[in-house]
């Protein structure tokens, strides 16, 4: 992909079955940071139902579409307040490139079986950033709340039965490219979601 890009996959229905160091370069100031990010819904699919899979999906990857905008950075990024002056994120300014690559699927075990995706976010960028995982579950609540099964434990904090897990990886990890793309025979897309995701220039 070509920096500044976004694009969301959805894998194929699966059958049950029985946060790093930011490198610096001297002198300039830029930094790279590569996150690998899960997130679930905790939503199971009923009965094998592929098209309730589809439909759900569909709506996960308008909220994922929305969330991963490279127009808009300050969505998925938060900037660390404590080791910086700036207070926002800015595409072109303190966000030099911003590229996103999501793919959505569901678990093939029975018993763990939810609607998830898996994003690496590259980003070239100037400022100290972050992702905070409370606001991106929130985010995404607002987005698909109509479906999200509700917490056994507390009615309060319902965006809390969304489930996000942030980690740092290298920029060159194969082995998280080649997860991103597993369910794809040839890497490519299974389902043709053009309509779903632009490409921004950088």
């Amino acid at each position: 992909m070509q920096p500044g890009t976004q694009r969301i996959r959805i894998a194929p229905y699966t059958p049950h079955r029985q946060p790093g160091i930011q490198p610096v370069k001297r002198g300039t100031g830029v930094r790279w940071s590569n996150f690998f990010v899960t997130i679930s819904t905790n939503y199971k699919v009923k009965n094998g139902d592929m098209s309730d899979y589809e439909d759900k999906a569909e709506e996960f990857v308008d909220a994922l579409t929305w969330l991963t905008d490279s127009k808009h950075p300050e969505r998925m990024l938060s900037v660390v307040e404590e080791r910086t002056k700036d207070r926002e994120l800015v595409k072109g300014d303190n966000v030099l490139t911003y590229t996103s690559d999501t793919v959505i699927e569901n678990g093939s075990d029975a018993r763990g079986s939810r609607i998830h995706s898996h994003s690496l976010i590259q980003i070239e960028h100037t400022t100290f950033l972050k992702i905070d995982p409370d606001k991106v579950k929130r985010l995404i609540y607002d987005k698909i709340s109509h479906w999200i099964p509700p917490r056994k434990k507390s009615k309060e904090e319902p965006w809390k039965a969304i489930y996000v897990h942030i980690r740092m990886v290298p920029e060159d990890s194969k082995r998280i490219l080649k997860y991103i793309s597993k369910g794809f025979p040839d890497g490519g897309e299974i389902k043709d979601l053009a309509a779903k995701f632009s490409t921004m220039g950088v």
